[in-house]
């Protein structure tokens, strides 16, 4: 890799003269830090071929914008005392590639390859919309190029990783990538402290894939901390990206996923989402989730969202812990934690219009605390039209209290009403604190069959209807009430214990 002293690489004026001075880095690289001889930037740069550009930040520079190359660049810092802090009046993004903002359609170019961004911060120098960067009255309507200003921009690129940044304070997304694959965010934290909408933590538009995002702290977003948005941008699949050990806190969501806004859909695939925790308030007027699928209208393409697993998390929220619009294919939940619930009717897994093709639910729990007692249940929907799921699985799930609270029983398990289960299949679950399988409002009604080895364990009066053969259960059904049952070929009779 070739390293360009500043000098040499004096086309990008934004960078070139970071060495005359060192600017003190005061909390949150307030507008303060002007001491010494700052650059006059006022006219961005062109990128100029090279086989790798290496630029370092030992201090911190104000800017009104930088431009890199396509790729074939590394910007590597000093720690989070150096970094780029967006001028007053700048109204622009602070580092991007390539393109303002993203585009709107057409189909994507080659991508280029190789950006390295390392150990700085970025003070996105948000302002209240009039003062600051974003001097417009609006972040997503700078002047005079009409877009959105944004942290870091990313566009048409492969190989891309970013590693120990702090993108702090960005007028809307603290990162976008346009395009992308083959990248790792690891290490970073995104800030904005305003919780203003649109102030997204990480947002990817597609086409994208191959993308990990690991060890990363996104806080007090005023939207989505992660966007899996496909529709948007050129528009294309985004698949193969996984999300880990992270934290997340006062945000809108952990992750939002979409695909359908007006267009022919574009799926999402192979999303992996563990060893993550965050607590989640109600934003800008709208209900928080930590996972919400899909986007108002829906396509009714099926399985649009082919999979997406997540598991060893723990999370509370206000209202929903996943929201479903998107048809998805299949969904697994597996040792997740509803901690704190403060809603009833929203439920653990709540279906607005969604058809899934298999949810399963492993070893996930809701944990009441005095915080938080209300009685959701596992799954319900909310819209009259209606959710479905083809296979419900039920291989663990919990209620449990702080053992200084003693909040009522969850009333049901499961609200049948705007719902249908296909297939209900119960291979374990405690009924410790859950008074019934279904709401008795609507019953069963919905259900095509249930089976499972742990169905008869629960206790809980099944109708002989909807059970399937050869599977024990606790009849709900005449002459056989309150009985052990099993169905052979379609008839009822009695169960003897072995």
């Amino acid at each position: 890799m070739e390293e360009m002293t500043r000098r040499e690489f004096g086309q990008f004026a934004a960078l070139a003269t970071l060495a005359a001075t060192r600017i003190a880095m005061p909390e949150r690289m307030s507008a303060a830090a002007t001491g010494g001889i700052v650059p006059n930037q006022e006219t961005l740069p062109s990128p100029v071929p090279a086989s790798h550009h290496q630029i370092n930040l030992d201090g911190v520079t104000q800017t009104n914008g930088m431009l890199l190359p396509q790729g074939n660049v590394t910007v590597q810092g000093n720690g989070w005392d150096s970094g780029i802090f967006v001028k007053s009046g700048a109204n622009n993004t602070a580092l991007f590639n390539g393109m303002p903002f993203q585009p709107d359609t057409g189909k994507p170019p080659a991508q280029q390859a190789n950006i390295l961004l390392r150990d700085f911060r970025l003070q996105g120098n948000r302002g209240n919309g009039t003062n600051g960067n974003a001097t417009s009255g609006n972040p997503r309507n700078a002047v005079p190029s009409n877009s959105w200003i944004l942290g870091i921009h990313l566009a048409n690129v492969t190989r891309v990783l970013l590693d120990h940044l702090w993108i702090d304070d960005a007028p809307t997304y603290a990162l976008l990538f346009d395009n992308v694959s083959d990248a790792v965010i690891q290490n970073c934290r995104m800030e904005s402290p305003s919780g203003e909408l649109n102030t997204d933590g990480i947002h990817i538009n597609g086409p994208a894939c191959d993308i990990g995002i690991h060890n990363c702290d996104i806080l007090s977003p005023g939207d989505d901390s992660i966007a899996l948005n496909a529709p948007e941008g050129y528009g294309g699949e985004i698949s193969r990206v996984t999300i880990s050990d992270c934290r997340f806190r006062a945000g809108f969501t952990a992750m939002r996923i979409y695909t359908f806004v007006s267009k022919a859909p574009c799926r999402v695939r192979d999303v992996l989402f563990s060893n993550c925790t965050g607590k989640f308030a109600n934003r800008n007027g709208e209900p928080c989730a930590v996972f919400r699928l899909g986007n108002m209208p829906k396509s009714d393409a099926p399985d649009l969202i082919q999979s997406l697993s997540v598991s060893n998390c723990v999370f509370s929220t206000e209202t929903y812990f996943l929201q479903a619009v998107d048809n998805i294919g299949i969904l697994k939940l597996s040792n997740v934690t509803w901690d704190s619930p403060t809603s009833a009717n929203y439920g653990f897994i709540c279906l607005e219009l969604s058809v899934i093709s298999e949810l399963i639910v492993t070893a996930c729990s809701i944990y009441r605390t005095s915080a938080g007692n209300a009685a959701p249940s596992l799954i319900n929907s909310r819209d009259l039209s209606g959710g479905s799921v083809a296979k419900l699985v039920i291989n663990g799930f919990s209620i449990s209290n702080q053992t200084c609270t003693s909040p009522r029983p969850v009333p049901y398990l499961i609200d049948m009403a705007n719902l249908a289960i296909s297939q209900l299949v119960i291979e374990a679950l405690d009924t410790n604190n859950i008074a019934a399988l279904v709401n008795p409002a609507s019953g069963f009604k919905g259900i095509g069959t249930i089976s499972g080895a742990g169905v008869l364990a629960t206790g809980f009066q099944i109708p002989d209807s909807v059970m399937a053969n050869s599977v024990p259960y606790i009849s709900a059904t005449s002459p056989n009430e309150g009985k052990p049952c099993i169905k052979i070929a379609g008839k009822v009779m009695t169960y003897a214990f072995a």
